[in-house]
């Protein structure tokens, strides 16, 4: 009943039908599920669901009104949502204690440890150690230097939504995180204003 209402609630939500109030039913019943799940539901990706779920029932337009641009609010608060996570992604590895991380030695084993790894995967872990040192030196820029650029103004943020769904494209590529990095590059396009979305749509097109 609870995935036959999600689902309902979802195709009202693509149609423009009473998006807000659907949002708002989507969230509490993914909420419920949490709770009766929890260790099973308990991981990252379900607080961030559940963070960003919340926070897109105040971006949607509330009846017939169609907003020029979101509540300046919201989208501060998805901003500083983004920079938590990434930040935190970072500084957890090395909050760990893993001398891995530490080491730059992690992506050595970690293709051939994680959930659901891709074929993709297969070869990223057949890398020379000094490319896995060099993709981990990499990353941990990405998470610990990159979210600062978010309050750095226009151009700061265009740098930081690049590298960041530069980083998802290469987790999904090498490992199956379902909509983890799906949702992360959703709060990436918040990143950028109509300036910078209308040339990517032309340079889209261009291509196409």
């Amino acid at each position: 009943v609870v995935c036959g209402l999600g689902t309902a609630l979802a195709v009202l939500v693509m149609a423009g039908i009473a998006t807000m109030p659907a949002l708002a039913g989507m969230w509490v019943l993914y909420l419920s599920l949490s709770v009766v799940g929890d260790v099973f539901l308990g991981y990252q990706w379900d607080a961030l669901l559940l963070e960003v779920g919340f926070l897109a029932i105040w971006l949607a337009p509330v009846g017939k009104l169609n907003r020029s641009e979101p509540p300046r609010l919201v989208l501060w608060m998805f901003w500083w949502l983004l920079f938590r996570f990434m930040l935190g992604s970072g500084a957890v590895k090395l909050a760990s204690g893993d001398v891995t991380w530490h080491s730059l030695m992690a992506l050595t084993v970690h293709y051939e440890t994680q959930p659901l790894p891709t074929w993709i995967g297969w070869y990223a872990h057949q890398l020379p150690v000094w490319a896995q040192k060099f993709s981990c030196a990499v990353m941990f820029g990405i998470e610990l230097g990159l979210p600062f650029l978010i309050w750095l103004g226009r151009r700061g943020r265009q740098v930081a939504c690049g590298g960041f769904v530069f980083l998802m494209v290469l987790i999904s590529a090498t490992g199956n995180y379902c909509y983890f990095n799906l949702l992360t590059v959703a709060m990436c396009v918040l990143l950028l204003d109509d300036r910078a979305l209308c040339w990517c749509s032309r340079a889209s097109a261009r291509r196409a």
